[in-house]
């Protein structure tokens, strides 16, 4: 097994996980709020830094992907996110304790929807945002792992997308994954916007 693949595109996941931060972090500054644009931008800065740092130090020792190493980065990237997504969360002061940012963080990526936090009406527009943000880049995340990894290794009948979308043979998984994301990106936009639409139609 080639952990150190695994591990680099761990590092590239948790480097856009850092690029998002910075939303909520100009969202606080806008809003007054110079405590929170400070905890978002420092989360942000030690998760890009973290996610760089393994990345880079994997970089010639990036192996290939077989079915070991995919199980193991489908099991890990879910939790390797949470954590780091956990820790604006925590900081901010709104869960009193850390594995109520944890479960926050899980709940959003996974898109389950369940929350521990009450009032969601009276919180930080940055908070509301990071959690927004963790739902709707953890259904990108769905979408783009099963089509550039699931379906690659036939599991569940997946390889039905490899009809519909390029496949990328022998390329990485950070490649296919990129191939899937630029192939999927502007239809999950609009698909977004449109229900950001129906939502304010709805009242």
């Amino acid at each position: 097994m080639s952990i150190t693949s695994v591990v680099h595109c761990l590092g590239w996941t948790v480097g856009l996980l850092a690029a998002l931060m910075i939303l909520p972090a100009l969202t606080a500054m806008l809003d007054g709020d110079t405590r929170l644009a400070w905890t978002f931008a420092a989360s942000a800065v030690l998760c890009g830094f973290f996610g760089a740092g393994l990345a880079l130090a994997t970089w010639q020792d990036e192996g290939q992907f077989g079915k070991h190493e995919a199980f193991m980065f489908l099991v890990l990237v879910w939790l390797v996110l949470a954590f780091f997504g956990a820790i604006p969360l925590h900081f901010s002061g709104m869960p009193r304790e850390p594995i109520d940012a944890f479960f926050e963080a899980i709940s959003g990526l996974t898109t389950t929807g369940a929350t521990t936090f009450v009032g969601l009406e009276a919180m930080s527009p940055a908070v509301l945002l990071w959690r927004a943000l963790l739902q709707w880049s953890g259904g990108l995340l769905s979408v783009v792992l099963a089509v550039s990894l699931i379906s690659h290794l036939g599991i569940g009948g997946m390889e039905a997308y490899h009809s519909a979308l390029p496949r990328g043979e022998g390329a990485s998984l950070p490649a296919r994954m990129l191939q899937t994301v630029q192939d999927l990106f502007w239809i999950y936009v609009l698909l977004t916007l449109l229900s950001a639409l129906a939502l304010g139609a709805a009242g």
